[in-house]
């Protein structure tokens, strides 16, 4: 009581149009199959980070081009529809994984060998990233920004944003609303 709580803005970042092809070619070039994959389909789907590395096999739907989050942040449940480039991912994984020699097959879509069983952080290999891209201050979370922040830029109203990010209120998502890139009115969210 008594105490007054530091106020924190909320972040905005997210990948700019002088970023992006930086940001392409480093990961086009990246060795780690994980990251890479990881990265694509942040970027392809807008799930948060948690919600990829521990993605199920049991969880996917290629053939309908889907993906049931079980247990997201807000506990509540939502499918992800599939891009084209998020399925041509899951397939090559797929394909990786029955090429493994281990006995048992992983339930998981990034498995490791650690405590759960899957792939948790990508601390290192992404600073890697960003550094051959002459990216700074981006976090992973901003790759689920940028692709919202993209959405509403190219038109998609609010509601359809909100929904493929698996936001529960329109409140989460309004904060893309306030994007501007500059004078160019094409990059102006709520521009005429």
């Amino acid at each position: 009581m008594g105490v007054k709580l530091f106020h924190e803005a909320k972040r905005g970042r997210f990948l700019q149009p002088d970023e992006l092809p930086r940001f392409f070619a480093a990961l086009k070039k990246e060795a780690n199959v994980d990251l890479r994959d990881f990265v694509n389909l942040a970027m392809w789907t807008g799930a948060r980070r948690n919600d990829i590395l521990s993605m199920r096999w049991q969880d996917l739907s290629l053939a309908d081009n889907c993906w049931t989050v079980p247990d997201p942040k807000n506990r509540a449940p939502y499918v992800v529809a599939l891009t084209p480039e998020a399925i041509t991912i899951l397939r090559e994984r797929t394909e990786q994984a029955k090429k493994r020699e281990s006995g048992k097959d992983s339930p998981w879509v990034f498995p490791s060998r650690g405590k759960t069983g899957h792939i948790v952080e990508l601390k290192s290999a992404w600073k890697k990233l960003l550094q051959r891209a002459k990216v700074t201050n981006l976090r992973i979370h901003d790759l689920r920004r940028t692709l919202g922040s993209w959405q509403a830029m190219q038109g998609t109203s609010l509601t359809i944003v909100g929904a493929s990010l698996g936001h529960k209120s329109l409140s989460a998502t309004q904060v893309l609303q306030q994007i501007d890139l500059g004078p160019d009115p094409q990059f102006r969210v709520g521009s005429d």
